[in-house]
């Protein structure tokens, strides 16, 4: 009997997948010993398990409940990476939406990230997401902003409706990160132009400021 809590044989399982060397009769066997491996007490194993499942290419129906189950696993690395098969799996993760969205409130920054960034990969069938991404550009982390406002940018039109009723928001910090959205989604529609120009005399200045540059952006690719 194969052992799931050992990492030399995930990791042979795992290096059969990357170079295809896997007989297709085993794959289904794979899948399982891989599976069962993620309830495996070693965070490694588990990690290394995650990784094996995508390689494998069971298909979207196989790994989706392991995946979703991973994510509220107890290593953030187990989490992180669950997250990122996840949105390897595109619009075929769409059953995992409440889990990601769920995921953007994990205690760890990577997480949230690698949970936004799997969202916007899976495109518009995500938007039910958008108000708990909208807080995650609340982050003072540049970087993070930016892997955020790209996930937000991913899943399409409606976002840019969100993001004009979010220029109402009555924290101004989130009316500045509205603008700054705004401003990077190049939409030149006679709503958002009007939008940003209402914008220019909030209370705020860094609100104002953000609406002068969003304007100054869109202008530039017009």
């Amino acid at each position: 009997m194969i052992q799931t809590n050992s990492a030399s044989v995930i990791r042979r399982v795992l290096i059969a997948s990357i170079s295809g060397s896997l007989p297709d009769e085993y794959r289904d066997e794979a899948v399982t010993l891989l599976t069962e491996a993620l309830n495996a007490p070693d965070d490694d194993v588990r990690g290394l398990a995650v990784i094996a499942l995508n390689e494998i290419g069971a298909g979207a129906p196989a790994i989706l409940p392991p995946m979703m189950g991973a994510l509220a696993d107890s290593a953030e690395l187990v989490r992180k990476r669950a997250a990122r098969v996840l949105g390897d799996l595109g619009m075929s993760a769409v059953p995992a939406l409440p889990h990601l969205t769920a995921c953007l409130q994990d205690e760890s920054q990577a997480v949230r990230l690698e949970c936004a960034a799997a969202l916007g990969r899976i495109g518009p069938d995500a938007e039910p997401a958008l108000p708990n991404l909208f807080m995650l550009l609340l982050e003072p982390d540049v970087r993070a902003r930016i892997v955020v406002a790209t996930a937000i940018r991913k899943i399409g039109a409606t976002a840019i409706s969100y993001t004009l009723a979010m220029l109402l928001d009555a924290e101004p910090l989130m009316r500045e990160r509205a603008c700054e959205m705004l401003g990077q989604m190049g939409c030149m529609e006679d709503t958002v132009v009007e939008a940003l120009l209402e914008a220019c005399t909030d209370s705020e200045r860094e609100v104002r400021e953000a609406a002068r540059h969003a304007l100054d952006r869109l202008q530039q690719r017009g």
